[in-house]
C-alpha cells in the first residue's frame, strides 16, 4: 500500500470540493500531492459500461485520467477514491498491476481514503 496524504492535504481536498461541489477540484490536490497528472471527473453515462457506476479511462495520448460517472459530480467518494486508485496504478507505479490486482489495490485504497476523508472533516 502506498502512503496516504497528510490530514492537511485531505482537509484541502475538502475544502476544495465543498467550494465548488466538484470532486475534480479535490482530486486535483490529490494528484499534486502524489505528483501525477490529473484525473477529471465527468458525468458520461454513455462511457460507462452497463451494470456500473463509474469507469476509469486514460487520455488518448496518456497524459490524463478521467473518471467518467453515471451520476452528478461523480458519485459518492468511495466510487471517487476507487477511480483515483486505478489512476495511481497507471501513473505511480513503475510496474502496472494486472487486473485483478488493480482492482484489489483500488479496493482497498478506496476504503483507507474513505476513513480518512470521515475522519478529516472539514469542520473544527
Amino acid at each position: 500500500m502506498i502512503d496516504l496524504p497528510p490530514k492537511w492535504i485531505i482537509k484541502a481536498a475538502r475544502l476544495a470540493l465543498k467550494k465548488k461541489n466538484r470532486w475534480s477540484d479535490a482530486i486535483a490536490i490529490l494528484c499534486s500531492y502524489y505528483g501525477i497528472p490529473l484525473m477529471l471527473c465527468y458525468k458520461e453515462p454513455a462511457q460507462v459500461s452497463k451494470g456500473a457506476i463509474a469507469c476509469y479511462k486514460t487520455s488518448p495520448n496518456g497524459d490524463l485520467g478521467y473518471c467518467y460517472s453515471k451520476s452528478p459530480n461523480g458519485s459518492s467518494a468511495d466510487t471517487i477514491f476507487h477511480e483515483l486508485g486505478h489512476h495511481l496504478n497507471q501513473f505511480l507505479f513503475d510496474h502496472k498491476l494486472n487486473a485483478e490486482s488493480n482492482e484489489a489495490f483500488a479496493e482497498v485504497f478506496a476504503k483507507e481514503m474513505c476513513r480518512l476523508w470521515k475522519k478529516n472533516s472539514t469542520s473544527g
